[in-house]
């Protein structure tokens, strides 16, 4: 009658149990607040201050089958795909639904980054927390939140394998850009691509595997 539903970029640093334990019989789903952009918030589309993020979401089976020609309406009257595409749309069917109430969760169930750049925060405020990495990606930039992600991607039958390739390819690019300068020129530049590294491949690596010497 429920399903646990989660987007590709959380990181669940908790018991999932915890959240799918809830119990939403009398709700069409259970969601954290997402505070987001006041602008985007401000359509009449949305409840006001009840706006809701589906990043972690554990929504009534039963209800859905029972209403979703209110999603159909829903999805119906968006001119166009929404910006937060399924987010935007159960939003709006909760606004537009009179009976509709969704079980307000707290913020530890889908902690969003993106919000007051908690993405620099210390790892002690990433524990026992569903992460939800709405800033900067790990796979594509490096922040401080992306420490939980390859925390968990390492321990995958392939993790070694690709942080070994990643930095071997870090190498082999440093050594490629640095021919076309002098010693002198070389040493310098040297220091700014370990810095850089750091900030990149070699920082989680020093984290993760700091016990492996």
């Amino acid at each position: 009658d429920k399903i646990l539903y989660l987007y590709c970029d959380v990181v669940c640093n908790l018991d999932i149990a915890e959240l799918y334990d809830f119990y939403v019989a009398q709700h069409m789903c259970a969601a954290a607040p997402d505070h987001g952009s006041p602008k985007h918030l401000k359509q009449p589309r949305f409840e006001p201050g009840k706006y809701f993020n589906t990043g972690a979401l554990l929504p009534n089976l039963t209800w859905f089958r029972y209403n979703f020609h209110l999603v159909r309406k829903a999805i119906n009257e968006f001119p166009q795909l929404p910006f937060f595409a399924d987010q935007d749309i159960l939003n709006a069917v909760a606004r537009e639904g009179n009976d509709v109430h969704v079980l307000c969760l707290e913020e530890k169930f889908n902690f969003l980054t993106g919000e007051a750049n908690r993405e620099w925060l210390d790892d002690s405020h990433f524990r026992g927390k569903i992460i939800h990495i709405t800033s900067r990606k790990p796979w594509a930039k490096w922040s401080n939140s992306c420490i939980q992600y390859w925390k968990y991607y390492q321990m995958c039958p392939w993790g070694q394998d690709v942080f070994e390739k990643m930095s071997r390819l870090a190498a082999d690019l440093d050594k490629l850009f640095l021919q076309q300068f002098s010693s002198k020129e070389k040493r310098a530049l040297r220091r700014f691509l370990d810095l850089r590294r750091l900030g990149l491949f070699g920082y989680f690596r020093k984290r993760l595997y700091k016990q492996k010497g």
